[in-house]
């Protein structure tokens, strides 16, 4: 049997948040989009040491050798996706949810595998729109050398994970920027949803 390759890599998985419902209003200009939006990501994580594992539909998954790394790129993709919605019609906004986990994976083909890439799933989906939040072991490696401010959000069951997760959000100006709900809610219907 070969023996798979383990190592520790910090996590970085990254969504967009409505995807679904920008699909529903405009799937052309949705693809369009994203597809530019995915240039400015992979550009951001390769200026900040990291590396693009994966990108499938409206998910971007990556690994940096280095935690701080990791959350000043994340800060980084959000700051300028927030620069570039400002160029869209509000109701064309694409926003991110943002999750980073430092924690043990297996490597094959290039690939990740294992619960250090799970938890940072997780984290993306607990996080706000334009937020990110990172578990305990990369707050931990972050705290004393970035000057931030975190909100501990507690401890999570969450999601196929056997131990609770600890969860951090990195407060930045991004979320107020995609804060209304209504449009950025991944369980509402298009059908039924109206602009105030």
């Amino acid at each position: 049997m070969t023996k798979l390759k383990r190592k520790l890599t910090t996590a970085f998985s990254a969504d967009v948040a409505g995807y679904s419902r920008l699909m529903c209003r405009d799937e052309d200009t949705t693809v369009i989009t994203l597809s530019a939006y995915r240039k400015i990501l992979s550009a951001l994580i390769e200026r900040h040491q990291g590396r693009v594992v994966d990108a499938v539909g409206d998910n971007i998954l990556a690994e940096f050798g280095c935690a701080v790394d990791a959350v000043e790129c994340a800060l980084s993709v959000q700051a300028e996706v927030s620069a570039q919605n400002a160029q869209l019609s509000e109701d064309k906004w694409m926003c991110f949810r943002i999750g980073i986990n430092y924690g043990q994976v297996i490597e094959e083909g290039g690939r990740l595998y294992g619960t250090g890439i799970n938890i940072a799933a997780r984290l993306q989906a607990l996080a706000s729109t334009g937020g990110v939040c990172v578990s305990g072991s990369v707050f931990s490696r972050v705290r004393d050398v970035m000057t931030l401010q975190y909100e501990y959000l507690g401890k999570f069951n969450v999601k196929n994970i056997c131990k609770q997760v600890e969860v951090f959000r990195v407060i930045t100006k991004n979320e107020e920027n995609c804060r209304d709900k209504k449009y950025y809610d991944r369980t509402q219907s298009c059908a039924f949803e109206t602009r105030a």
